[in-house]
């Protein structure tokens, strides 16, 4: 009965730690207006979302473009691709709903 329950916990934990550590790579569809936080040359954009959330925005890596790309896009609505970054909140340069790292954009 004891190597029952040791096995069982052993089962348990290991399943445990294995969902723990998987990413989660599903990919969000986001549209809103590019917005610039902060005073020049310190500044940092942001979107704001048409159900009015408001995210930080990064790159990702390995993209076929720069974050100056979409931040030209200011003032025009966009569609986003990408997903939010659950590592980043409350901190130095990122919006109250986190981070969003875009993967593709389009000018709308």
């Amino acid at each position: 009965m004891k190597k029952i329950f040791c096995f069982l916990a052993f089962a348990l934990f290991f399943c445990g730690a294995v969902f723990s550590f998987s990413k989660n790579d599903e990919t969000l569809e986001i549209e809103g207006f590019i917005k610039w936080y902060g005073n020049s040359p310190v500044g940092f954009p942001g979107i704001v979302c048409d159900d009015g959330r408001i995210f930080s925005l990064k790159v990702a890596d390995g993209a076929d473009f720069v974050l100056e790309d979409v931040t030209k896009l200011q003032g025009n609505k966009i569609h986003l691709e990408g997903k939010i970054d659950e590592n980043q909140k409350n901190g130095f340069e990122i919006l109250k709903d986190g981070v969003f790292i875009i993967s593709a954009f389009e000018k709308i």
